[in-house]
């Protein structure tokens, strides 16, 4: 990493204090899932970013979400009643990183908080934890994410949160400024004049939506293979992609049919 020497009180003639230094990083390969959510945290008792996208891109393969929950907090509560061993100013830096990957999680990961059941028992954990412990911005963030899944519940739950044509044309209405490249004018195209530019741009702009909506994690392997038996709602970015290119396939293969036996 590079180092500024100005900061460490050497003088030097040239006007480029700019310096380079050696440093040892600590990068944990495999461990218990204890382990691997201790070291969320870095030596320097921040949280360690690159470790954060990794476990949390991954996680689901051996944990669940209330799981790494519960290890996150009860570190949290420890460093509460350890404070006096451990040094009060150490334990708040501690606990404030915490914090930050709890929200971190919350900001990044929503969908893990959307259990199947509708009394979200991880959000409900987190909201009296919040409430217990006086952390606001963590009991807020996580009332918000329980009254949306509440309110997706009545409205249709996961399938509602995949956007469909009606709703982008209803939304937007048909005076938008950038009319040749919103969707009106992918939607707005005579199919019995076969004007393939129109209909590719429409099949492209959404499936451009689709993918944009797509959730990495639901495309992994662990979480694919378990779809039958935890339910459709774990892969549904997935399957709303796959049926959407199904159709197409379909329809293409209709009308090639149809036009050569005619």
């Amino acid at each position: 990493r590079t180092v500024d020497i100005k900061k460490h009180g050497i003088s030097v003639d040239n006007t480029d204090h700019l310096q380079w230094e050696t440093i040892r990083e600590r990068v944990i390969r495999a461990g218990t899932l204890q382990k691997l959510v201790e070291c969320l945290i870095s030596d320097d008792m921040l949280m360690d970013s690159r470790h954060f996208n990794v476990f949390f891109a991954t996680y689901r393969s051996f944990a669940t979400c209330s799981s790494v929950l519960e290890l996150l907090l009860q570190r949290y509560v420890s460093l509460e009643m350890n404070s006096l061993v451990i040094g009060k100013a150490k334990a708040a830096t501690l606990q404030c990183s915490l914090r930050s990957v709890i929200m971190c999680w919350l900001e990044m990961y929503p969908e893990d908080f959307n259990e199947p059941s509708a009394d979200f028992a991880t959000l409900m954990r987190l909201i009296e934890f919040g409430r217990i412990h006086k952390i606001t911005d963590m009991r807020t963030k996580a009332r918000q994410l329980r009254e949306t899944y509440k309110r997706q519940i009545m409205d249709g739950r996961y399938l509602a949160q995949i956007p469909s044509m009606e709703q982008y044309v209803f939304n937007i209405g048909y005076d938008a400024p950038d009319f040749d490249t919103c969707v009106q004018r992918a939607n707005m195209f005579d199919i019995g004049r076969e004007n393939c530019v129109q209909i590719a741009e429409q099949l492209t702009f959404w499936d451009a939506e689709l993918f944009k909506e797509l959730l990495p994690q639901q495309c992994q392997g662990c979480v694919w293979n378990k779809r039958n038996k935890l339910g459709p709602e774990t892969v549904y970015t997935v399957r709303a992609t796959i049926d959407q290119v199904s159709l197409i396939y379909t329809k293409k293969k209709k009308k090639i049919l149809r036009v050569y036996f005619q």
